[in-house]
């Protein structure tokens, strides 16, 4: 009902890396804004922001219309950037992981190829390690 999908302009588009924490009162009240199609739910209060994890910025965090009606508060905003940091960290031990285990497997592979050379195995048998060795 709302129309096509965001596409991310005014302030919710800025570049993550520029976008400090901040909490408004009213978002359509801000500079950068621009109106929400007709059928969107309001965003009367929201706080957002993007923490950089080790030197990156995965993405953006939005809250809105706290359930009490009231503002978001200092507090809140140390909850929420706790929250986006062990986010971010999660993510960022992910990737690290996922390096890790691409290392490892390329690690196997060239010592099953070195084996096969040392060996004295026929060509096609190294080639065929070589083909399936990862990211081939």
């Amino acid at each position: 009902m709302i129309g096509p999908r965001p596409t991310g302009h005014g302030l919710l588009g800025s570049p993550v890396e520029e976008l400090a924490p901040l909490r408004l009162p009213d978002l359509s009240r801000h500079a950068a804004s621009v109106r929400f199609p007709p059928q969107h739910l309001p965003d009367a209060q929201p706080a957002g922001g993007a923490d950089p994890v080790a030197g990156r910025v995965y993405g953006r965090l939005y809250l809105t219309e706290m359930t009490t009606g009231q503002a978001f508060t200092e507090d809140d905003e140390v909850i929420v950037r706790a929250l986006a940091a062990a986010a971010g960290a999660a993510v960022d031990n992910g990737r690290l992981y996922e390096q890790g285990q691409r290392q490892r497997r390329w690690l196997e592979a060239t010592g099953e190829v070195t084996t096969a050379l040392l060996a004295g195995s026929d060509a096609k048998h190294t080639l065929l390690l070589i083909a399936a060795a990862p990211g081939n």
